[in-house]
């Protein structure tokens, strides 16, 4: 599964893990395809973040930052263990 790690701007907690979200882009059956996806997806949030640096030197407000992609298998969840 290929993840995308967001983090929001301005901060809406106190708690910086709050701060971050992850999203599923997309699923795959196998890892190759998720690997081959990855380096436009990365490419993508690069020119998001060149965008980024843009508007907040022309000083817009920016509501979400994309940190990161990965490609992780589908048993892995990145936000980490749920609560019972």
């Amino acid at each position: 599964m290929l993840w995308r790690e967001i983090l929001l701007t301005p901060p809406t907690s106190a708690d910086p893990t709050r701060n971050r979200y992850w999203d599923v882009v997309n699923a795959y059956d196998a890892r190759d395809m998720c690997e081959k996806a990855l380096k436009p997806e990365e490419e993508r949030r690069k020119r998001q973040l060149d965008d980024i640096k843009k508007e907040t030197t022309e000083g817009k407000t920016i509501q979400a930052v994309p940190l990161k992609v990965v490609c992780l298998l589908d048993t892995v969840d990145p936000r980490g263990p749920k609560g019972k």
